[in-house]
């Protein structure tokens, strides 16, 4: 079953019966988003906790890529232990869902 909201300029409105819901959309990839699905990085490492259990290097945002990044390399290769730990999604009310991570080398 799926609720329709409509903006009205201020409010989210459920035109059946006139109650008011709270949204927030994220705009990713040339469509809107509802943000409580979508967790993803976006303008920085926002709700995601970076936990480094060793070595030096740290998560960071970059802006060019729009993504959290990490190196093991400082003048050389380095040990690290890193997490990014993403906030938690609470799915109980979906039937499916999808989990994707895009990763890099090099």
């Amino acid at each position: 079953m799926v609720s329709v909201y409509v903006f009205n300029g201020t409010d989210w409105v459920n035109p059946n019966t006139g109650s008011q819901g709270a949204k927030s959309f994220v705009y990713k990839g040339g469509k809107w988003l509802d943000i409580l699905i979508y967790k993803g990085l976006t303008t920085g490492l926002g709700d995601f906790t970076p936990v480094s259990v060793s070595g030096a290097q740290n998560w960071a945002w970059d802006a060019t890529y729009l993504c959290a990044k990490i190196s093991g390399y400082s003048s050389g290769n380095k040990d690290n232990e890193n997490w990014l730990i993403s906030p938690s999604i609470d799915l109980t009310s979906k039937s499916t869902a999808k989990l994707v991570f895009r990763t890099k080398t090099g």
